[in-house]
């Protein structure tokens, strides 16, 4: 049965457990969840009708094209367009999943960046040689998507990323704390803000780091937001229903967060959720509901950079221990009746500049979107803005809404306290979900 849903508070008690329990856990040693068990049986997802049926004498419809419909509207609202215009530029969107991780692999060295134009509702596709632009042309008509625009970059994809490790790597502590940020500048290259309140030591480093770069940043002055992790403190009362699903809500002994995509990895038989590192720690059980047997314990973890340095992913993955909580890749909306309005996850991707985003949590208890701002901010997490997030929110699911593919995790938010109100200025952060598979020993997303 489904308990009642109280928001709580989450006191600064709760987030100061959050991050002393980061901080000593970040050195545990990881197991590998493919070492613990076998490939997950495809017999345990239930039909996707199932998630999606609506119960006699209901009032309202549950079905697939809710989350996009919603995308729709919100899209509509924030850029000041019609509902017709924001479809358009969303269907587009839909075209484009996987096509960043197919350019990177299919071109290598001579792929630059993708990004889309949603006032146009057009691709773009950045390359380095003549070559590479001739290949991009055909796998993007692959993808239907003949009329993308096609331009050249002075750097590769490679050589960004690299160069924004590095200097990421050399200002740990400021970016950490909020007196720098990073991030990419298409034709820039790299870009550098100094938070306007920053010292001569922050300048004098972020100078040094730029002379270093093999990618040299813009170096400019502006007002940098200071990060907070989305977990919340407290004991409100919590979901205790299965399936377990993406956006839902677990307790462990500091606080709750959401839980995330369902993962597997092969050679193992288990149920795994992805989930934010900040929220627990190794070895220790959580809840979905106020009774042990329902218990996911914490296996593996790479722990937010904000806290522990960057690098890192801000992670984690719970193994289920018993059958009481199957996993269903599938995502909780919460727009209606049981089964709360569940939409199934139809595979992952990476991210790309202007991407428009949606998320769940269980503290924002919606579906909540925006504008990918910015693809790596330095410690290995997408900034998207608008779409609100609260204390709670981190560990939940971060997806595009055109195709339903898994895309990052909430882990961090700006501008917004952790008990809201949002505002316009909100911003969210998400780890990559394809890090993540890799960093955290998985396979892949569940999907249907």
């Amino acid at each position: 049965m489904r308990r009642s849903w109280t928001s709580g508070r989450c006191g600064a008690a709760g987030l100061a457990a959050v991050v002393a329990l980061s901080l000593t856990s970040a050195s545990a040693s990881a197991a590998d969840p493919g070492a613990v068990g076998a490939t997950p049986d495809p017999a345990v997802f239930k039909d996707p009708g199932k998630f999606n049926a609506a119960p006699a004498g209901a009032s309202r419809p549950v079905t697939e094209t809710y989350i996009f419909d919603e995308a729709v509207r919100q899209y509509a609202e924030q850029h000041d367009v019609s509902k017709d215009d924001a479809r358009a530029v969303l269907t587009e969107q839909g075209r484009v999943g996987g096509l960043e991780t197919d350019l990177r692999k299919r071109l290598g060295e001579g792929f630059g960046e993708l990004s889309f134009d949603q006032r146009k509702g057009h691709v773009k596709v950045l390359v380095t040689s003549d070559d590479a632009e001739a290949s991009a042309k055909r796998i993007l008509s692959e993808y239907g998507l003949d009329h993308a625009i096609v331009g050249r970059s002075r750097w590769s994809a490679v050589e960004l990323d690299r160069a924004l490790t590095d200097v990421a790597n050399r200002l740990a502590e400021p970016l950490a704390t909020g007196r720098v940020a990073l991030r990419r500048g298409g034709d820039a290259g790299l870009v550098l803000t100094v938070d306007r309140d920053a010292g001569d030591a922050t300048t004098k480093l972020v100078q040094d780091a730029a002379a270093r770069s093999t990618v040299v940043p813009v170096v400019e002055r502006g007002e940098v937001p200071k990060p907070q992790a989305a977990a919340c403190g407290g004991t409100a009362d919590w979901f205790c229903d299965a399936p377990f699903l993406a956006g839902q809500r677990y307790q462990w002994s500091a606080g709750s967060c959401s839980a995330a995509f369902q993962a597997y990895a092969n050679g193992s038989s288990n149920s795994y959720n992805l989930t934010a590192g900040h929220c627990s720690s190794i070895g220790k059980a959580n809840y979905t509901c106020n009774s042990a047997v329902s218990s996911c314990v914490w296996i593996n973890q790479d722990v937010g950079a904000f806290y522990t340095g960057v690098g890192q992913w801000d992670g984690a993955v719970m193994v289920h221990t018993n059958g009481a909580f199957p996993n269903y890749p599938a995502i909780d909306t919460y727009n209606s009746w049981p089964p709360y309005g569940s939409y199934p996850v139809h595979g992952w991707m990476s991210t790309y500049m202007s991407q428009y985003l949606c998320k769940t949590g269980y503290r924002t208890h919606s579906v909540q979107c925006g504008t990918v701002i910015n693809t790596n901010n330095g410690y290995g997490q997408l900034i998207f803005d608008s779409a609100c997030t609260m204390g709670g929110d981190s560990g939940g699911p971060i997806f595009d809404p055109s195709n339903l593919y898994a895309v990052a995790i909430t882990a961090t938010l700006w501008n917004t306290p952790l008990d809201g109100p949002c505002n316009s200025t909100t911003r969210t952060g998400g780890s990559w979900v394809t890090n993540l598979l890799a960093t955290l020993g998985l396979t892949g997303i569940n999907t249907i």
